[in-house]
């Protein structure tokens, strides 16, 4: 549902007793806000005590008659009741407009996501127009084509894009348009499940690809049982939504748009929910900075770092045989030192060198530089103490006492080009040959710049 403006209605939770309340729902600041005039959730016993700081689900019922769901409502202001001077104010984490859920995990048939750069990642243009020569007029039609699809399981993904006109008696205007419909198989799929599933793995995808924060702009569901309002639920979220948007990022900025991967969508869906499932922890700090453009410089580095070592630990790990070899291996050598050294220094090498069998930081991030390429190639061409700076810097913010006036600058010089050397190793783990994302990479004038950026 449209909350460009704010929807008055009354509201109830799915408690028998509930008391029914007045107020408005709109978006501020980047946050979904329900204000109002009385307590949503009163104490049970009717006293003074504070009610419950969250609400699963509430339920309303606007001016037209329109049932609308509330979902993950948590309380960010207490109201004082009887009072629109002083509303009692829920944060609310997602809008289901057109149907009363008694949760997030009702079943669905059909769900589609719309993102912010999805149009524009997918560099698509969609005929619109037809013209008559022998006639004055232009004639313009609204067009949806499929991009592709590709199958998770049993459940198909497609990517859709066109662009929808609309016109009045003195007026019209045209949107360019693009989705990701998502039909599960035998088994229905929960708005939950849709949304964290496929919609925050798609997200991710964009984020990486366009290094610029992707809105979840809508997703639309269609539940399984029959309802009296045939309108499917609109389910509207601003998850980690910084407050001031960027510019919106344009193709030739990205780092690799739809057509530049050389792959269809049968063969990049698949592959990416494999990556992403795999990876996902990597990928959430590889992408904060979009969702988070107000980081200091340390935190930056430090998540920059994280996400490279949760990405070794999950991508290079050694096999189990490799791993318990390594073990016996080091364990004989230990045996072998501690016995050769006087006697009164064998509890001290026993000590020391005993649980001293885990791959460093700087052999982690020299796995990580050869693995990225040209990129780490780049890399370290451009700054021979890279290895060396970067675990400095990742000792400093991650064990801090004081920063140097200076050190912002390193800070950001590390945090950048880890992410652009771990933007490589996801890229090929998804299906493009090393040269492709070297290429792709190389041809970024901010990688050119951040790969000389050291202070």
């Amino acid at each position: 549902m449209d909350l460009g403006q704010a929807v008055e209605a009354w509201w109830t939770t799915p408690i028998v007793g509930a008391p029914e309340v007045y107020g408005t729902l709109s978006e501020e600041g980047g946050s979904i806000l329900l204000k109002t005039v009385d307590r949503l959730d009163p104490p049970a016993d009717g006293g003074v005590g504070k009610p419950r700081p969250t609400l699963p689900v509430v339920h309303g019922l606007d001016r037209s008659g329109m049932p609308v769901t509330l979902l993950g409502c948590t309380r960010s202001r207490w109201g004082f009741g009887g009072s629109p001077r002083n509303p009692e104010v829920w944060t609310v984490s997602a809008v289901v407009g057109g149907r009363f859920l008694e949760s997030a995990d009702d079943p669905m048939t059909e769900v589609r996501f719309q993102f912010g750069p999805l149009m524009s990642w997918a560099s698509e243009w969609v005929g619109i127009t037809s013209h008559d020569p022998s006639e004055s007029t232009i004639t313009m039609t609204s067009t949806v084509e499929p991009l592709g699809d590709g199958v998770d399981g049993d459940v198909r993904i497609e990517m859709i894009a066109g662009h929808v006109w609309s016109a009045s008696a003195t007026s019209g205007s045209i949107e360019r348009t693009a989705e990701v419909r998502v039909h599960p198989g035998a088994v229905a799929l929960s708005v939950r499940r849709a949304v964290e599933t496929y919609g925050f793995p798609i997200r991710d995808l964009l984020a990486m690809c366009t290094r610029s924060y992707v809105s979840i702009d809508q997703v639309v569901c269609y539940p399984e049982r029959e309802s009296s309002h045939r309108s499917p639920g609109v389910y509207c979220a601003r998850l980690l939504r910084p407050m001031e948007l960027p510019k919106t990022v344009q193709p030739h900025e990205m780092v690799a748009t739809l057509p530049q991967f050389g792959m269809t969508l049968a063969d990049l869906l698949p592959a990416w929910m494999k990556v992403w499932r795999r990876h996902r922890e990597a990928i959430v700090y590889l992408t904060l900075p979009t969702y988070a453009p107000y980081m200091y410089t340390n935190t930056l580095a430090l998540t920059a770092w994280l996400a490279v070592e949760n990405y070794h630990s999950s991508a290079m790990r050694m096999s189990r045989a490799a791993t318990k070899a390594a073990r016996v291996a080091h364990a004989a050598r230990v045996d072998a030192i501690v016995a050769a050294a006087p006697a009164e220094h064998q509890e001290w090498a026993e000590r020391m060198l005993r649980p001293m069998n885990a791959l460093g930081l700087r052999g982690k991030l020299s796995q990580l530089v050869e693995r990225s390429g040209a990129t780490g190639a780049a890399v370290v061409g451009a700054n021979g103490r890279f290895v060396a700076d970067a675990t400095r810097v990742r000792n400093k913010t991650a064990h801090p006492s004081s920063f140097e006036d200076d050190d912002g600058p390193m800070f950001r010089y590390i945090a950048e080009t880890l992410r652009w050397m771990l933007t490589h190793c996801l890229l090929v783990d998804v299906g493009l040959q090393s040269r492709r994302a070297e290429e792709l990479i190389a041809n970024q004038r901010q990688f050119q710049f951040d790969i000389q950026a050291r202070p």
